[in-house]
């Protein structure tokens, strides 16, 4: 796990206006380092109808490797039929305990912020900056992160999962955006950046989005960014001419899948460190975004939006952007939503788009009734 390069942990003083709940409800990151990178003693993953179950075994213990294997098996298969969480927990059964809900940005600060943003983009300070904000979910007793990782499997199949404990608190999600991999000499990013609602003319809103020329715009400084930065290190690179859209149990998102033959041999951390920030979650230009994030923004972003993924012996490995997740202590989870602001954007419509993204952790810990997203 990176952390995202766009901490937020200071005000100015045009923001100390903020929701004062956001001071007294700070998420903490305490024990979350600026990297943290694990040897799982084991690793089980699937892709489509294969499955691949690793063992790490000591030299002197080779020759019982193929029972350990299968004690694994047995055992991953035991855990998936009792519903046990990643902590070895029980899942509840029962429908979760949140109690209360609040945006620890006020509404109208958040809009005062797009207003801010507004304005340096009409100065030409900046072309795109990213703006995030959490609310705070309580209940009334700790959450279930075995239940909400059960929820958002059965939700949201096409995105990654993953719940990372430290010290006392995990950083759960599911995220949408695969921010690089790298396989066999091959390079893959998404471009992913301009969002809709879905609704009930759900056609229309796709096709309303692909014909957006804010959400085109913002989705063009993506992908040009991540080509310019691959460039130098591909033989070959597809860029899409036209992005898709992506379509999420909540939302639609235009989308550019951008592959790429490396020119050598190159890890999928060098990558990351060449496209991360990229505009999808920061802004550009980098520095100014990065500048304006940190001094206005109304919470530290911890991990969120940072790089979660796997790393193998030989440089290859996934990292998505750590995003649509949540910070959870006991009964309370920190929920994280950001919007790419360019100019255009309107101070209404980027406040619902973060309540839109906030819905899949919000139903995942049992924040919405019946489940609804």
């Amino acid at each position: 796990m990176l952390r995202s390069g766009v901490s937020a942990s200071a005000r100015s003083s045009a923001s100390s206006s903020a929701s004062s709940s956001a001071s007294s409800s700070a998420p903490s990151w305490e024990g979350f380092a600026d990297a943290s990178f694990v040897l799982p003693a084991w690793s089980y993953a699937t892709d489509g109808e294969r499955a691949v179950l690793r063992a790490i075994v000591p030299r002197d213990a080779l020759d019982d490797a193929e029972l350990r294997l299968v004690s694994l098996a047995r055992e991953l298969w035991e855990r998936e039929g009792q519903g046990r969480d990643g902590h070895g927990v029980e899942a509840a059964s029962s429908a979760l305990s949140a109690s209360a809900y609040e945006e620890l940005c006020a509404p109208e600060e958040f809009r005062r912020l797009v207003r801010d943003a507004l304005g340096c983009f009409q100065e030409g300070a900046l072309e795109k900056v990213v703006l995030a904000a959490p609310g705070l979910l309580t209940a009334e007793v700790p959450f279930g992160i075995g239940e909400a990782l059960a929820r958002l499997r059965e939700g949201y199949l096409g995105c990654a999962r993953f719940a990372l404990p430290r010290g006392k608190a995990v950083f759960l999600g599911a995220s949408p955006e695969r921010l690089v991999a790298v396989d066999g000499g091959k390079v893959d990013v998404d471009a992913l950046a301009g969002s809709a609602p879905r609704r009930e003319d759900d056609a229309l809103a796709a096709r309303a989005l692909l014909e957006s020329m804010k959400d085109r715009r913002e989705h063009a400084l993506v992908v040009e960014a991540i080509a310019r930065a691959l460039a130098p290190v591909c033989a070959s690179l597809e860029v899409p001419a036209e992005p898709v859209v992506r379509t999420l149990r909540n939302v639609h998102h235009l989308s550019s899948p951008i592959r790429g033959e490396l020119l050598g041999r190159a890890s999928v951390l060098a990558l990351a460190a060449r496209l991360h920030p990229t505009p999808a979650i920061c802004g550009t230009p980098r520095e100014a975004a990065l500048s304006w994030i940190q001094a206005r923004e109304p919470a530290p972003r911890g991990w969120y939006a940072g790089a979660v993924g796997w790393i193998g012996e030989g440089g290859e490995g996934a990292l998505w952007v750590g995003l649509r997740s949540a910070l959870v202590e006991g009964a309370k989870a920190w929920l994280y939503a950001g919007v790419g602001l360019v100019a255009g954007s309107d101070p209404d419509a980027e406040l619902n788009e973060t309540r839109v993204k906030r819905r899949p952790m919000l139903s995942a810990l049992g924040g919405l009734p019946g489940g609804a997203v």
